[in-house]
């Protein structure tokens, strides 16, 4: 009786074994995934971090920056156009619901803040060294959790001070702290006045300031506009984020188009002077950007995102100083170490919506 009652018991074990236990399944996605994740944090530390460098060595001397945002935004549109044919494949209905009312209503605004605000990144990268435009640039981070914020009503960590539980008095500190690590380290870049690389030595520090640090500072304020408008196109409309880049790439180059034409009818406005064949580099590496940027959150997650952006900013710092074979300045040292620790605070310390507790009726 014993034997037959342990006979019987061996294979149920083994079920629940089997059941409770699939090792062949997680074991192989997985790491495949994760791998993937890895490969597109270091594409993107590698295009972060080379691409100021790219733009002064192969896009430094060009005559038109809006016909440079032009090109890069077509670049971008063939990205978008091919993802969307890929999705038309699987789901020929796709586009049925897409109309250009709807279309120019949530696309339009930002598609014409982010021509300008490229068209500006484009000037501050010739006023500014790599390494100073990059520390900068990161100041758009403010401006987004503001303006999302306002525009989303999502509140960021920066004001989150309810005590729901323990860690939000610490979240609430580290967050602004990073805040005000960004703004310090803007404030100790566009004061000091002193560049990195040999590049801007005959340059005087007015015109570095007006042209290279304001016009990245306007284009950090509206890099944050333009994300939180097309945050909620993608989110509360439930708009596809294929679809929204391409509006965003045709509505932001026909905008470009038509400042250009009424400032100068004439086809010199188009002039493709300063170019050669190397610009392309720059030109494909930013439309590639936003393609990296997607890859490493969905596979990796925002904060390795934020991990893969600080490994861009030491790549730019050692190849500036080795390249221009000139030393970095303190005041640089000073302001990499602080955007470093503000993105590390700011990723690692996200906004956590409280749990919400079921109303009990009064009786």
């Amino acid at each position: 009786m014993a034997r037959a009652i342990q006979h019987r018991k061996r294979p149920s074990a083994a079920t629940t074994a089997s059941h409770g236990k699939q090792p062949p399944t997680p074991s192989t996605s997985p790491p495949r995934s994760e791998l993937f994740g890895y490969l597109s944090m270091l594409a993107l530390s590698l295009q972060f971090g080379l691409q100021p460098l790219l733009n002064r060595a192969y896009a430094g001397t060009i005559r038109s920056n809006a016909v440079m945002v032009i090109v890069c935004e077509s670049c971008k549109l063939v990205l978008a156009v091919l993802a969307i044919s890929v999705k038309l494949r699987t789901n020929p209905t796709f586009l049925s619901s897409w109309n250009l009312i709807d279309s120019l209503k949530f696309s339009g605004l930002p598609a014409c803040t982010y021509a300008v605000q490229n068209v500006l990144i484009q000037v501050a990268m010739q006023h500014l060294s790599p390494l100073e435009f990059n520390l900068i640039n990161q100041s758009k981070l403010i401006w987004t959790a503001v303006f999302v914020y306002f525009l989303l009503h999502r509140r960021f960590t920066l004001v989150q001070c309810s005590t729901y539980n323990l860690l939000s008095p610490i979240v609430f500190t580290c967050n602004a702290v990073a805040m005000a690590m960004l703004m310090a380290a803007s404030l100790l870049l566009s004061a000091g006045g002193s560049g990195s690389s040999g590049d801007h030595s005959d340059m005087s520090s007015t015109d570095r300031f007006y042209s290279g640090f304001v016009p990245v500072l306007v284009a950090s304020v509206l890099s944050g506009f333009g994300a939180a408008l097309t945050q909620l196109s993608l989110q509360t409309h439930a708009r596809d984020a294929s679809l929204v880049t391409a509006e965003l790439c045709v509505y932001g180059s026909l905008f470009l188009l038509a400042n250009m034409l009424l400032q100068s009818p004439s086809a010199t406005s188009l002039s493709f002077d300063g170019w050669t064949i190397y610009t392309l580099i720059p030109v494909v590496s930013t439309a590639t950007g936003g393609l990296l940027v997607g890859a490493v959150t969905q596979f990796a997650g925002g904060v390795m995102k934020s991990y893969s952006l600080i490994g861009g900013i030491a790549l730019t710092g050692v190849l500036e100083s080795i390249l221009y074979q000139k030393a970095l300045t303190n005041d640089l040292y000073i302001a990499s170490g602080l955007v470093v620790a503000s993105m590390y605070l700011y990723s690692s310390y996200p906004y956590v919506a409280p749990p919400t507790t079921p109303k009990t009726k009064q009786q």
